[in-house]
């Protein structure tokens, strides 16, 4: 689908393009999942692609390209099935479209050597918080997320973590917030995610006090995968994720994914109470630390 609007100005284009950009960054329509997110050069004045899976039984992927030249708005929004098709394909052949009308936008035209770069999906909801559409559905064409609002630390965390995340030193600010799944019969009873927002004084205390509750968390599970990724303002995403079963007496266990990650003068950290038979795949927990981390750096 290519749409194209004119505007009577260029602050009536821009105005335009922040609405539809924004609307586009919080798309909560359930079973709406935001994968991934690029941005552009050399493709007109202003330009950002989100990419969203519809998940259902058979996921269907719209990777849609914004783009502003002048007092012209253009999008190109590309539907696949299984699997998405690169943002750098659709930015491509979007400037190859908007380059025989740029001279009516009184824009910058668009050239044959557009350039892509993963980035952070634009701010959504509460800035610094992954939104629901952040999380992805476990159970193929069910579950729909839900979220609390913003408040203090009460997690007890795994309690592998070597620190109260509720109490101890350094951070100068933590919050809390609990997502949680419904409508989905596979899923056990209260099955969310924990995040947990710290500030530090600066990158430095941030990226040791990471590490120090991710080596704790080491000792007692099965390191899972690195979290690395482009953070906001060119700052770099660096954690962990992990798994840990814990034996609650009586042939029970206790199972946990945990992520933390650092960026900038912040870490986040994600805790789910998942079971041997219900969880997040390894893949997604990982893209999910990193998106927790990635909203984190949105704010300074």
């Amino acid at each position: 689908l290519h749409r194209i609007d004119s505007y009577a100005n260029d602050a009536a284009a821009q105005a335009a393009y922040q609405a539809e950009l924004a609307s586009l960054a919080s798309c909560s329509s359930v079973p709406a999942h935001i994968v991934s997110a690029a941005t552009f050069q050399h493709l007109g004045d202003q330009s950002q692609s989100v990419t969203i899976a519809y998940q259902g039984v058979k996921s269907q992927y719209r990777t849609v390209v914004l783009m502003r030249m002048g007092t012209v708005i253009e999008a190109l929004d590309v539907a696949n099935v299984d699997s998405a098709v690169p943002a750098a394909k659709v930015g491509k052949a979007l400037a190859a479209a908007a380059t025989k009308s740029c001279s009516l936008s009184g824009g910058t035209c668009p050239t044959d050597a557009v350039e892509t770069a993963d980035a952070v999906p634009p701010v959504a909801g509460d800035a610094g918080w992954l939104i629901t559409s952040d999380l992805p559905r476990i159970t193929p064409d069910a579950g729909e997320w839900s979220t609390t609002p913003i408040g203090s630390v009460t997690t007890k965390g795994t309690q592998c973590e070597g620190v109260t995340l509720a109490t101890f030193s350094g951070p100068t600010a933590r919050n809390q917030r609990t997502y949680l799944l419904y409508q989905d019969s596979a899923a056990p009873q209260g099955f969310g995610v924990d995040e947990v927002n710290l500030t530090f004084k600066d990158s430095s205390a941030a990226s040791a006090s990471a590490k120090k509750i991710g080596d704790s968390i080491s000792r007692c599970s099965k390191n899972l995968s690195t979290v690395k990724g482009p953070g906001a303002n060119g700052k770099a995403v660096s954690g962990r994720t992990f798994t840990i079963t814990a034996d609650a007496g009586s042939g029970k266990e206790i199972r946990y994914q945990v992520a933390i990650a650092s960026v900038n003068n912040k870490v986040t950290y994600l805790l789910a109470n998942t079971t041997k038979a219900f969880g997040f795949p390894a893949d997604e927990w990982a893209k999910l630390g990193l998106r927790a981390a990635q909203r984190a750096s949105q704010v300074r």
